[in-house]
């Protein structure tokens, strides 16, 4: 009789120790999933604020171009990059 007590015993202490790794495990990956949208959010920020920086960089150099005699100093306009809004747009 005891070796069963003992045996059960055992397993429940087995089962205790499995559910507080599961409880321990969700909680990482609540914790882990909160900082990947939080993070998700900031860089959904930043590349907007990068996208309405550009727009208006690009503004301004329109706006200038009447203004500046010697075109050749002027700086190019940057369209490299709205190429990479697009990538940008889809994943966030």
């Amino acid at each position: 009789m005891k070796a069963l007590k003992k045996e059960k015993q055992d397993e429940a202490d087995a089962l205790k120790r499995v559910e507080a790794s599961l409880a321990a495990l969700r909680k990482e990956k609540r914790d882990e999933d909160q900082q990947l949208r939080k993070r998700r959010r900031t860089a959904k920020n930043w590349s907007l604020n990068a996208a309405n920086l550009h727009a208006l960089c690009t503004s301004l150099l329109e706006q200038l171009k009447p203004l500046v005699k010697d075109t050749k100093r002027f700086p190019p306009s940057p369209s490299w990059t709205r190429n990479c809004w697009k990538p940008l747009k889809k994943r966030l």
